[in-house]
């Protein structure tokens, strides 16, 4: 009886070491004024990019190109900075860090229905470690 619980006690404690270390720092989040800079993240980490936009006007932010290292995870979300309809705000952007490498993250504003040039364009070398 006494194996079955020090089991139990262990398996329990080894859970809750792992899930507060994956969640203390998971994510890694940067921004308009990161651009042209560099990030450091961890493997396993997740990076966040939240940029400025509006949806509403058919521009929406999108990964041109993305270093092989880090995979995106789902699509872009919005928070939107008022109830107004039409209210710009902000589009976040998540990237996984699958392995450790070195590369540059372009991301794009853009309506992707047209082929013209971007409005805007947003990069940040990534380093994962």
């Amino acid at each position: 009886m006494w194996r079955t619980v020090w089991s139990g006690a262990v398996a329990l404690t080894l859970l809750v070491l792992v899930t507060g270390c994956a969640g203390a720092a998971s994510e890694v989040k940067v921004g308009e004024s990161d651009d042209g800079g560099q990030v450091t993240i961890g493997v396993g980490q997740v990076l966040l990019v939240e940029l400025p936009g509006n949806p509403t006007t058919g521009f929406m932010w999108s990964a041109a190109k993305t270093p092989d290292f880090l995979t995106v995870l789902g699509e872009p979300d919005y928070k939107a900075d008022s109830d107004l309809i039409g209210a710009s705000g902000m589009i976040g952007l998540r990237f996984s860090a699958e392995r450790t490498g070195t590369g540059t993250l372009e991301l794009r504003y853009a309506r992707p229905w047209e082929s013209v040039q971007p409005q805007q364009v947003f990069t940040i070398d990534v380093t994962c470690r």
